[in-house]
């Protein structure tokens, strides 16, 4: 989870600060962090979307775009989660925590 330790690192913790907070997170975790977050790479690259700091809609078309490949609610809310620990906070709340991923996230579970 590379791009999570980097928005440490550019937030101003040290390495080893960053070393150990990235160990609080599972295996389990990190391997499915890691599985949306090299989707959201390509995503970026294919659409010229900036990785670390997108719009919020931009982050919101991602999602909505896994969701119409099938992918079920459980999936879409573990990229929520990716996103979140990596990408800026909108009006000072993480991306999975503003309104519109909340009612993005809400359609996808119907």
């Amino acid at each position: 989870m590379p791009f999570v330790g980097e928005k440490l690192l550019r937030q101003g913790f040290d390495k080893p600060t960053v070393d150990l907070m990235m160990k609080a997170y599972r295996d389990s975790t990190k391997k499915s962090y890691t599985v949306y977050l090299k989707k959201w790479a390509f995503y970026c690259l294919r659409n010229k979307v900036s990785l670390m700091n997108p719009s919020l809609p931009q982050g919101c078309i991602f999602l909505r775009e896994l969701s119409q490949r099938g992918l079920k609610y459980s999936a879409i809310n573990s990229a929520r989660s990716a996103l979140s620990a990596m990408l800026p906070l909108y009006d000072d709340k993480s991306f999975g925590s503003t309104p519109a991923v909340i009612l993005l996230c809400r359609g996808a579970s119907t």
